[in-house]
């Protein structure tokens, strides 16, 4: 009840019922989505402290096949900024803690901006690849100090203000997928939810095959023709492939 909006894409689209996590708390999950493990980080932390991860990533893939990306991150207040401050949380953007993404201040200024001075501009023409990581306050954790704890509704709110724009863009080929990075309270053992939206998925579909972050990260590798998979991304279920038309 405290979340309208994504009951109604549940509704809508599809939605998983059996999408787990392989780790806890936040980071790990995050890496996990674009390279296909936790490279062996096991905690929260910073780019300065736990950075500089040389293994192959979902970007390196897509650069190699001349595919565009970009993530975003809210709040971050420039591009490239590898230190927490505020609402913004450097754990929640993955991109940040590979070496050749930072050591590369041109590239890294390029891949990885702030949502709000760029997002907007980039939907107009926007990138292939595109990832979004809410702040603290809207990505339904709460808990911090300015923000609303159990802040569903804050953050299904947010969605509604910034997903709109998005699903009204999208072309006959593209898909948005909304996904949370663990379970409740970072050690909950309860299916997390993943909602893919577009044209291309079948209206009222509910998903019950077991799925984590390194299915999603091999459906986008096969959404984008790239057949190497990335570390565990080449053993799990194929893809998230029972909710296409």
């Amino acid at each position: 009840s405290n979340a309208p909006y994504i009951t109604g894409l549940t509704n809508t689209y599809a939605y998983t019922t059996n999408y787990s996590t392989n780790y806890h708390p936040s980071l790990p999950n995050y890496l996990d989505m674009v390279s296909g493990t936790n490279q062996g980080v096991t905690a929260d932390g910073t780019p300065a402290t736990l950075g500089n991860i040389t293994a192959k990533h979902l970007g390196d893939q897509l650069d190699a096949a001349q595919i565009s990306w970009r993530e975003y991150g809210e709040d971050m207040g420039g591009p490239c900024v590898v230190k927490d401050s505020g609402n913004y949380a450097t754990k929640h953007i993955p991109f940040l803690f590979f070496k050749d993404i930072t050591a590369t201040p041109a590239t890294c200024q390029d891949r990885v901006v702030d949502y709000a001075n760029d997002f907007a501009t980039d939907l107009v023409a926007p990138r292939r690849f595109s990832m979004i990581s809410p702040n603290l306050c809207n990505d339904m954790h709460g808990g911090t100090a300015s923000c609303l704890i159990g802040s569903v509704a804050t953050g299904d709110t947010w969605l509604k203000t910034n997903a709109g724009a998005i699903v009204n863009k999208l072309g006959p080929t593209d898909v948005l997928f909304i996904v949370w990075d663990e379970e409740t309270g970072s050690t909950g053992t309860a299916p997390i939810l993943c909602i893919p939206i577009g044209p291309l998925v079948k209206g009222g579909t509910k998903s019950a095959k077991a799925y984590t972050h390194e299915s999603l990260l091999r459906t986008i590798e096969e959404g984008f023709g790239i057949t190497t998979y990335l570390a565990n991304a080449a053993s799990v279920p194929s893809a998230i492939n029972d909710v296409w038309k």
